[in-house]
């Protein structure tokens, strides 16, 4: 069915300025219509290309639908739905419901409110586009989008930013607001009033407010976070099995991720495989629990010698049954000395059978801590440039050659996606995932280098 719909749509294109064209389309199935604007180029991924609503992306679209149509026992209803960056909140949630709801019903009113006015813009002509795809025939009034039979002053679709003040007519049935803060500005005491100005101005105009944030904050300030604690506001996490993974790694609940500001940092595609939120090195990382090794288990130590800002960083892995490398990250911002103790406990846990550290100098002094535990151990010296060293990496990672286990805390995982070398952030970590390849690769033999 796809590929006809983007044979179509095609075809539409290329006859559209030439011919009137009558299509019949059955807007009681948003998969079918969501696939044919998608193969228009209306609604596209980050990339431009066309894609198909995910099981997810439909629950969403009924969970608008059915419980955000009315009011609910004559009181207005509002709505936060929370989410990782990437799960198309905006393509979904906010742009093709937007298309469908006025499809179905041409005299319905709505608001778009976004952080800036290229966005805003953005969102309406996409929305103009699908509805004349769909053979709904809309005008243009002072910035803002009128169908044909709507003889209000109330436009059909406004888009605005959270420093606009306001917008005239009398009823508007939904206000939608996309991403109003931002892990920045939701300590900003000026930008939470800004956003409760927005949430006070439409409160009596509008029968719904719906918000949709990839960020929470239990900032006292935040007017978002004050909202879901509102016994009248509907929540909806939108999950996603990878979604899920990462709460389970923080140990947090779905309920505790409302409150607190930890979505802001993931971003997602629709198979759940990490990207970044600006240019990258390693934007493919993936996580796995196939931590069971088919080869030797080794353990590589970068070792400190200072407090404070570097990493004693310690990897451990092997071989998995997929042929993957498999990576387990940690690290101590303290001397490699005042650690010893829990990396050898690290060791003996999981069972490794080599260890080695990175040292320039053949420096016994680790060697000789850590047997005191039984651990035998030995040096390598590391080679290249570090950051040469790093990069390497990037096609290992990302094509998912090497995975990492999803046990390791986030925050080691957070210092490898965030690397890259024009910044000054830690590289302890990255480049130890780098030792753990020479050394695995170097024994295992299963990758020419």
């Amino acid at each position: 069915m796809f590929d006809n719909l983007v044979t179509m749509a095609k075809s539409l294109a290329q006859s559209f300025n030439k011919e009137r064209i009558t299509l019949t389309f059955d807007l009681n199935n948003p998969a079918e219509i969501f696939a044919y604007l998608s193969s228009a180029g209306i609604i596209v991924d980050k990339n431009g290309n066309a894609f198909a609503l995910a099981p997810f992306q439909l629950e969403l679209l009924t969970f608008i639908e059915t419980k955000l149509k009315l009011s609910r026992n004559g009181h207005k209803l509002k709505c936060v739905v929370a989410g990782a960056r990437g799960i198309g909140k905006t393509e979904v949630g906010t742009t093709f419901d937007t298309i469908l709801t006025i499809a179905k019903n041409p005299d319905h009113k709505e608001v778009i409110v976004c952080r800036d006015d290229e966005r805003a813009k953005a969102i309406l002509k996409t929305v103009e586009r699908g509805l004349t795809l769909l053979g709904v025939a809309t005008k243009h009034h002072n910035g803002a989008l009128f169908t044909l039979n709507n003889q209000t002053s109330t436009p059909t679709l406004k888009a605005l930013t959270i420093k606009s003040k306001g917008i005239r007519g009398t009823h508007i049935n939904r206000v939608k607001i996309e991403d109003p803060l931002d892990e920045y500005n939701c300590k900003s005491t000026a930008e939470c009033e800004l956003v409760s100005f927005i949430l006070h101005e439409f409160k009596a105009k509008a029968d719904c407010t719906l918000i949709l944030t990839n960020l929470t904050s239990n900032h006292p300030s935040d007017p978002i976070h004050n909202l879901i604690q509102h016994n009248d506001t509907l929540r909806l996490f939108i999950d996603h099995p990878e979604v899920a993974k990462l709460l389970a790694m923080r140990g947090v609940s779905k309920e505790e991720e409302l409150k607190e500001r930890t979505l802001r940092s993931w971003g997602l595609n629709y198979e759940g495989i990490f990207y970044p939120d600006t240019e990258t090195i390693f934007h493919g990382i993936r996580l796995t629990d196939k931590t069971h090794c088919t080869s030797a288990i080794y353990c590589v130590i970068d070792p400190s010698f200072t407090v404070g800002n570097d990493y004693t960083a310690m990897a451990i892995g092997g071989i998995n049954e997929d042929n993957q490398l498999i990576a387990y990250l940690y690290g101590w911002q303290k001397p490699y000395h005042q650690v010893v103790n829990q990396i050898a406990e690290f060791i003996i846990k999981n069972h490794v059978h080599y260890t080695h550290y990175e040292s320039q100098d053949s420096n016994p002094h680790l060697q000789t801590l850590l047997s005191n535990y039984g651990i035998k151990s030995s040096f390598f010296r590391s080679t290249k440039n570090k950051t040469e060293r790093i990069l390497s990496l990037k096609p290992l990672v990302n094509s998912g050659a090497i995975a990492i286990s999803d046990a390791t805390p986030i925050e080691f995982i957070t210092l490898l996606r965030e690397w890259h070398p024009t910044t000054k952030g830690h590289d302890d970590i990255p480049d130890v995932l780098h030792m753990l390849k020479e050394v695995v690769y170097a024994r295992a033999s299963i990758h020419d280098h």
